[in-house]
C-alpha cells in the first residue's frame, strides 16, 4: 500500500490529455514554468496525494508535450488515464528568487487589508484569462466576489510571512 503525502498543500502541475499512439504514449499539459523539470518532480502525485506517475518526458510541443508513464504501455492504457490532473507538493518548488514573483498557492487564502491596514476579504482565486492575473476575493461584509488586477497599482503590498496583501480600494469602483 502506498504511503498517503498529507503534510502539505497540493500544487497542480500537469494534465493529461489524449493517447498519442498505439504504445501508451499521452499528451500532457503541463502548467509548470519550465515543462522540461516534470521529471525532476517524478513520481507526481493523484489527486488524493499518492505518488503514481512516473513521467518521462518523450517529445516537446509548443503546448504539450509527449510523455511516457510507468506502466502505461498500451493506447487503451493511456486512454484511461485522460483527463488526470498530476500534482506535486508544495515544499517540492523551487524557492522564487524575484520578489515581486508568487506562487498562486501562496497567494490563495491571504487576507486582503487596505491601505489603513483594514481587512476586508480573503483571496479565493488567481486567474489569467490573458490580460494579466486577475485576484477573485471574497468579501468578509456580503461575501461577494471582488476581482483586482494583480498589479503594483492595485495590489501595491505582498506579505507572505505575515499572510496578507494590501489593495488600495481607493482605485477600484465598490
Amino acid at each position: 500500500m502506498q504511503q498517503k503525502i498529507t503534510d502539505d498543500k497540493l500544487v497542480l502541475v500537469a494534465s493529461i490529455g489524449s493517447a498519442h499512439g498505439v504504445k501508451g504514449l499521452l499528451r500532457l499539459r503541463s502548467f509548470l514554468e519550465n515543462p522540461n523539470s516534470l521529471e525532476e518532480y517524478s513520481p507526481l502525485l493523484d489527486q488524493q496525494g499518492l505518488p503514481r506517475f512516473r513521467v518521462t518526458l518523450q517529445q516537446m510541443f509548443p503546448t504539450y508535450c509527449l510523455v511516457h508513464i510507468a506502466g502505461v504501455e498500451t493506447r487503451a492504457q493511456a486512454e484511461q488515464l485522460r483527463g488526470t490532473s498530476l500534482y506535486i507538493n508544495r515544499s517540492r518548488l523551487k524557492p522564487v528568487v524575484n520578489r515581486d514573483e508568487f506562487y498562486i498557492i501562496d497567494l490563495v487564502g491571504l487576507c486582503v487589508i487596505d491601505l489603513q491596514g483594514v481587512g476586508f476579504g480573503v483571496i479565493q482565486q488567481v486567474s489569467n484569462y490573458g490580460a494579466g492575473d486577475i485576484l477573485q476575493i471574497r468579501l468578509q461584509e456580503n461575501h461577494q466576489e471582488l476581482f483586482v488586477p494583480f498589479t503594483k497599482h492595485f495590489v501595491p503590498e505582498v506579505n507572505l510571512n505575515d499572510g496578507y496583501i494590501v489593495v488600495n480600494k481607493a482605485e477600484l469602483e465598490l
